[in-house]
């Protein structure tokens, strides 16, 4: 078996774990022990049973971030990907979360941890915003004199929404359509897109 053959074999056999046990209850033993190779293996892959996860949480968020892309290589106008970008994003990592028992176990209980695990990201995610952004200022479309910090503003806005969002808390009151309008507010106060014709 090739490298990553061996490395895959090891995050599905990691993911497979910390569904069925919870990340708290899981060893390395017991990641060997699933993927049916040695302990000696997997420690040559992975240092620690923190590595094996974060390693487990980027493969599930480089899917995130193929199907982002996805969205803002649409030929849709930009203030329309933009909000398409918002509002997919929320809808792919609460699918992500619900379908990964022990990420929406260990999202709930330690959401602040997560910083960490998920860096690359962030980042990545922050540069298709700046480059929508950037976009929509040289259509004319935006009128942002700052594109980092509306980019940042932008990403802290859906951070700060994601808690609510995936754990069902904004449906009680609004279905999926007034949410994504509410949304489509305040991304564009933010970008300094006129709306008016907007329906």
């Amino acid at each position: 078996m090739d490298s990553r053959k061996t490395r895959d074999v090891l995050l599905d056999a990691a993911k497979r774990q910390f569904i069925r046990n919870g990340y708290d209850v899981v060893s390395m033993m017991d990641i060997a022990q699933e993927s049916g190779l040695s302990r000696r293996t997997l420690y040559s892959y992975f240092g620690s049973k923190a590595d094996v996860y974060k390693a487990a949480i980027e493969r599930e968020t480089s899917i995130v971030i193929d199907k982002l892309k996805t969205i803002i290589a649409d030929d849709s106008p930009v203030e329309i990907r933009i909000l398409d970008f918002v509002n997919g994003r929320f809808a792919i990592i609460k699918d992500m979360v619900d379908h990964n028992g022990t990420l929406k176990s260990f999202f709930f209980k330690n959401s602040w941890n997560l910083e960490h695990f998920r860096k690359d990201y962030d980042r990545q995610e922050r540069q298709m915003l700046v480059d929508m952004i950037v976009d929509g200022v040289n259509r004319k479309v935006f009128d942002v004199s700052n594109v980092n910090l509306a980019a940042d503003m932008i990403q802290n806005c859906i951070r700060g929404f994601e808690y609510p969002y995936i754990k069902g808390i904004l449906w009680k009151s609004a279905s999926r359509e007034e949410i994504r309008l509410q949304f489509g507010k305040i991304v564009y106060a933010i970008v300094g897109y006129d709306d008016k014709n907007r329906k």
